[in-house]
C-alpha cells in the first residue's frame, strides 16, 4: 500500500472543485504522506495550503508559550478557512497537553473555537486521515512499518464494499431507541427521529446539507447522535473504564469526563481494519461499537463542548427497540 493510494482516497473524500483551495494540516510529521496529498490535489487543479505543525512540535510550542500569543493561533487559520473548500488533517492522535499551563491551554482552546466556528458555519468538508506517527508507534510498541502495514489498507478500503455494509447496518439499527450492552453494563439512549448517519470516507453534498461535514479514514461506520438528555445507565469502555450516565451526563467515571454528554454512538464496518490500540482505527473494525463524548453540533446535534473524544466499547453489542 503506497502513500499515493492513501492520497487518492483522501482527496476523493472531500472532492474539492478544480480551482479550489484545500488546507492540508500536517499533524503527523511525515513528509511522504503530506507530499503525496499535495501532489494529488495539485494534479487535480486544487491549490494545497499546508499548515505544518505536527503534534509533537506543537506540544513543545505550547509548553513554552505565553497565553496572549497563543490567542493568535487561530487568526490567520480562520481566515484561510473562510476561503477554503475543505480540510484534510493528516494524523489523528489526541494532543498531548501534559505540562501545558492552564492559561495557555485555555487560550489555545479559544483560538481553536474561532476556527471551529468557521468550519461549522461554512459546513466545510473535513477529512481526518489516521496517519501513524512515531509517537503512536512508541505508545503501542509497534514499529512504523508494522503500523503502516496494519492501518493503510483500511484507509484505502473499497468504498463500494463499505457502502454495502452501511446499507445492511442501517436497516438493522434504524430504531427509535438504542440499547448498548457491555460486560456488566447496560446503556439506553433515545434517537427520537435523529438521522442515522454513515461514514463511507466521502463528505458528499448531501452530507453537507444535513450537517454531517466530517469523515474519517479509515472509514466504514454507521452512527447517530442521540437525544442528549435521554442517555441513562452504564457502559464499559476498553481499558476497563466504566461510565455512569444520568439525565444524559456522565456522573461517574474519569474526572475529566464528568458532566460531559454523549456526542454519538455507532458501529464499525471496515473489513480491512485490524486492531492496533488506536481508537480512530480500531473503532472501524467490523462489529466494534464506539461511543463519543462532547461536541456534536457538526453532526446536527445540540451539544456544545470543547471535548470531542471517541472510545471503543469493551465487547459492545448495539441494538434497537
Amino acid at each position: 500500500m503506497s502513500w499515493s493510494q492513501v492520497a487518492v482516497a483522501a482527496v476523493n473524500g472531500i472532492a474539492p472543485p478544480p480551482g479550489g483551495l484545500v488546507v492540508v494540516r500536517d499533524r503527523c510529521g511525515r513528509p511522504d504522506a503530506v507530499n503525496a496529498v499535495v501532489v494529488e490535489l495539485e494534479r487535480r487543479g486544487v491549490t494545497a495550503v499546508v499548515d505544518a505543525v505536527p503534534d509533537e512540535v506543537f506540544a513543545s510550542i505550547l509548553r513554552g508559550a505565553e497565553p496572549e500569543l497563543i490567542e493568535h493561533f487561530g487568526t490567520h487559520r480562520a481566515a484561510m478557512l473562510e476561503r477554503a473548500d475543505g480540510v484534510i488533517s493528516l494524523g489523528a492522535q489526541k494532543p498531548d497537553f501534559e505540562g501545558v499551563e492552564p492559561e495557555v491551554l485555555q487560550a489555545f482552546l479559544r483560538a481553536r473555537e474561532v476556527m471551529g466556528e468557521v468550519e461549522a458555519r461554512r459546513r466545510l468538508p473535513f477529512l481526518v486521515v489516521a496517519v501513524p506517527t512515531s509517537k503512536l508507534a512508541r505508545e503501542v510498541g509497534w514499529s512504523m512499518a508494522e503500523l503502516d502495514e496494519a492501518v493503510l489498507p483500511a484507509i484505502a478500503a473499497d468504498r463500494r464494499e463499505l457502502a454495502d455494509a452501511i446499507e445492511r447496518a442501517t436497516a438493522e439499527l434504524d430504531g427509535p431507541r438504542w440499547v448498548l450492552e457491555s460486560p456488566g453494563c447496560l446503556l439506553t439512549a433515545d434517537r427520537d427521529g435523529r438521522e442515522l448517519l454513515s461514514d463511507d470516507g466521502h463528505v458528499s453534498e448531501v452530507d453537507r446539507a444535513r450537517g454531517a461535514t466530517t469523515s474519517n479514514l479509515p472509514a466504514g461506520s454507521v452512527y447517530s447522535t442521540v437525544v442528549e438528555e435521554s442517555v441513562r445507565g452504564t457502559v464499559r469502555l476498553q481499558g476497563d473504564v466504566v461510565l455512569t450516565f444520568a439525565d444524559g451526563r456522565v456522573t461517574d467515571g474519569p474526572e475529566h469526563l464528568r458532566g460531559e454528554r454523549v456526542s454519538h454512538i455507532g458501529i464499525g464496518l471496515n473489513p480491512a481494519a485490524r486492531p492496533v490500540g488506536w481508537v480512530i482505527n480500531d473503532e472501524h473494525q467490523v462489529g466494534a461499537v464506539f461511543l463519543a463524548l462532547g461536541d456534536n453540533r457538526y453532526l446536527g446535534g445540540r451539544n456544545a463542548s470543547t471535548l470531542n473524544e471517541d472510545f471503543v466499547v469493551d465487547r459492545g453489542r448495539l441494538g434497537c427497540r
